[in-house]
């Protein structure tokens, strides 16, 4: 049994908010003097707590914003990765042999992945229309075509880095 300051009454444990800084780890006063206190508080302080209101509003909006925008990219990116993409990798994994092109390193089973890289980037680039806008079939066409095997080969992560930092020049028999 814990004593209200408020009501002035011993009440179940259960009736008290837990509390950090309070005895026995509970608020001092119970649930419903509480929620009382609560009410005439904001009403006093309207203001203020329109404010806190709004600032969390934004907050929790932005929070839920950026989870849906995650959930819904990982669902797209996971059935993409798994209807095109990694029949591709198989694909040009098996036109390698499981070697890098530049140095002719393995991958092994169990091992670090080799990177697949785009020839001629990563960029998707649409056909552009009379007035210099790409058109959404264009880019379904580049996208095709930019992940096409012939397009794509299979580089070891060290030689994938060195290729992005302009280190490592591909021979021109590639973009053949």
């Amino acid at each position: 049994m814990v004593f209200c300051c408020i009501c002035k009454e011993l009440l179940s444990e259960e009736s008290f908010h837990k509390s950090k800084n309070g005895r026995n780890g509970l608020h001092s006063r119970c649930k419903n003097c509480d929620k009382e206190y609560l009410r005439i508080w904001r009403k006093k302080n309207k203001e203020k707590w329109l404010e806190i209101q709004m600032r969390c509003y934004w907050k929790k909006r932005g929070e839920f914003q950026n989870y849906q925008r995650k959930k819904r990219l990982s669902y797209f990116k996971k059935r993409f990765d798994e209807i095109y993409y990694n029949g591709m990798r198989d694909l040009v994994y098996r036109k390698f042999d499981n070697r890098c092109f530049a140095c002719g390193v393995s991958s092994k089973k169990g091992g670090r992945a080799h990177a697949v890289h785009h020839i001629d980037g990563t960029g998707v680039i649409g056909k552009i229309n009379k007035i210099g806008r790409t058109t959404p079939e264009g880019i379904k066409i580049m996208r095709l075509i930019n992940n096409s095997v012939e397009n794509l080969i299979l580089l070891c992560h060290s030689c994938h880095g060195r290729v992005h930092r302009g280190s490592l020049k591909l021979p021109l028999n590639v973009l053949n």
